[in-house]
């Protein structure tokens, strides 16, 4: 890791698949779609008040932006995503920057799914959107469901058959 830090590093290298800047939160919506493709591919940061060059301008907020904003991912991710948001200082300016956890599988944004691609969000297509849902359902399912290669019928015990 950078010596400088997580945030100066993200400042220095630019927007990734993990790392997003927006200038402002005009466009909420594409915050929102943003925090869920990024759950998706296994979380990462989106800096507020950085513009896309990466240059810092700072997020100027109004009262109760930043609860608003927290419950609009909330309503409009599923499964929910949630963030964590704070207020570092970075070159002189005040930012906003929401950390995006690693989801458990594909998320939506107001019903669609998406992921990111380097720094760009994109729509996931109905097999890639299924393929990842079906690996979730199958790491949380239960051990009834698991498939174990190798055994046959010789490896089952008739008395816990018997007992289920």
């Amino acid at each position: 890791m950078d010596e400088r830090g997580p945030l100066e590093e993200a400042l220095t290298y630019g927007e990734t698949a993990s790392v997003e800047f927006k200038t402002t939160l005009s466009d909420a919506r594409r915050v929102v779609e943003t925090v869920a493709a990024m759950a998706t591919i296994g979380g990462g940061t989106i800096l507020v008040g950085v513009r896309d060059d990466g240059e810092v301008v700072g997020a100027a907020l109004g009262e109760g932006e930043v609860e608003r904003l927290v419950q609009r991912i909330l309503a409009g991710t599923d499964p929910a995503v949630f963030v964590e948001v704070d207020r570092p200082l970075a070159r002189g300016h005040r930012l906003l920057r929401i950390r995006v956890p690693a989801g458990d599988g594909p998320h939506l944004a107001f019903g669609r799914a998406l992921r990111r691609s380097g720094p760009a969000t994109v729509a996931m297509t109905r097999d890639e959107y299924e393929r990842r849902l079906l690996d979730r359902l199958r790491e949380s399912s239960g051990f009834e469901r698991r498939i174990e290669s190798g055994l046959t019928i010789a490896d089952l015990d008739p008395e816990a058959i018997a007992r289920f």
